[in-house]
């Protein structure tokens, strides 16, 4: 289930249901700061939801936990990495940590 344009709740054979992060980009938040912010965050997660619906296949890294223990992960559809994949259509940006640019114009 995608919960947003970065984020997802995965259901792992082992572990149950699951919050995940996926890692190296920042997608606009549905709490949004502003109008067009929240916008774009609609788009981001129509966006990212598409893509998976579509994949013949969905590979995950996971790669620990963030401050929310949501497990942080790489994410791969159809073998492209959807982080490039989502920055490339210019639903979200490169993300590396450290504190998050605005989304509003």
């Amino acid at each position: 289930m995608v919960m947003d344009g970065d984020t997802v709740k995965i259901s792992c054979p082992a572990t149950g249901i699951e919050n995940g992060r996926i890692m190296g980009f920042d997608a606009p938040e549905k709490n949004a700061r502003c109008v067009s912010e929240y916008a774009k965050a609609i788009q981001a997660t129509w966006a990212l939801r598409i893509m998976l619906w579509r994949a013949s296949t969905i590979d995950i890294i996971p790669n620990g936990k963030d401050r929310y223990d949501r497990t942080l992960m790489t994410l791969h559809v159809d073998g492209k990495n959807v982080t490039d994949a989502m920055i490339e259509t210019g639903y979200a940006r490169s993300y590396k940590g450290g504190r998050r640019g605005s989304w509003c114009e």
